[in-house]
């Protein structure tokens, strides 16, 4: 079914659009005899407002600047995984003119190396509160403690043991969510 606001899809039986939050009117028995291929039908992109809600802009703006070292409440996938695609982009972008900078200004040597990774080490710092958060609360909203996560990051300090608990938390990031409310606080897609 679609929301007849935004023409998001949504799964029948919702009350609530997960995109746009509206309310969802029920199926009336007319409704059901007739072909539901019209009332499923999504709005064209010109006709139904497109929701800012989990996008890649939203997942940034929510850990970088509402949500910056909140370790409470639970973070959908789209959250984490953009989340994750921004701090890639950014360090895959700050890495090369690091280098660039630290070989044109010191040459050729361990200096260069150095002042490279001062160069990096400003938005590293500053990704690295918001990654930890948006971490746990993925973890949250899978259902488990946060502590579980410095666990594995013990863990990966044991050589071979990191790239199978890397391996691992990749896999368990990218599950499903836990339905509805858990123990650390409302789904986030139903909100």
């Amino acid at each position: 079914m679609f929301c007849p606001h935004c023409g998001q899809e949504t799964p029948d039986g919702s009350k609530f659009c997960q995109a746009c939050g509206a309310t969802l009117a029920a199926k009336s028995p007319a409704q059901d005899s007739v072909s539901t291929a019209f009332y499923e039908r999504p709005f064209a992109k010109s006709q139904g407002a497109q929701s800012d809600r989990y996008t890649f802009r939203w997942a940034i703006r929510t850990c970088l600047k509402e949500r910056y070292a909140c370790f409470k409440g639970r973070a959908c996938r789209s959250e984490y995984w953009y989340f994750c695609l921004f701090s890639c982009l950014i360090l895959g972008v700050l890495c090369p003119i690091g280098m660039t900078l630290a070989y044109s200004i010191f040459g050729d040597n361990l200096i260069s190396l150095i002042a490279a990774l001062a160069i990096l080490l400003g938005p590293l710092f500053y990704l690295l509160i918001p990654g930890l958060a948006v971490s746990v609360r993925r973890m949250h909203d899978l259902g488990y403690s946060g502590w579980w996560l410095l666990l594995a990051m013990l863990l990966s300090w044991i050589p071979l043991l990191d790239v199978l608990i890397g391996l691992l938390l990749t896999i368990f990031f990218a599950l499903k969510g836990s339905r509805g409310p858990n123990a650390f606080g409302a789904d986030p897609l139903q909100e």
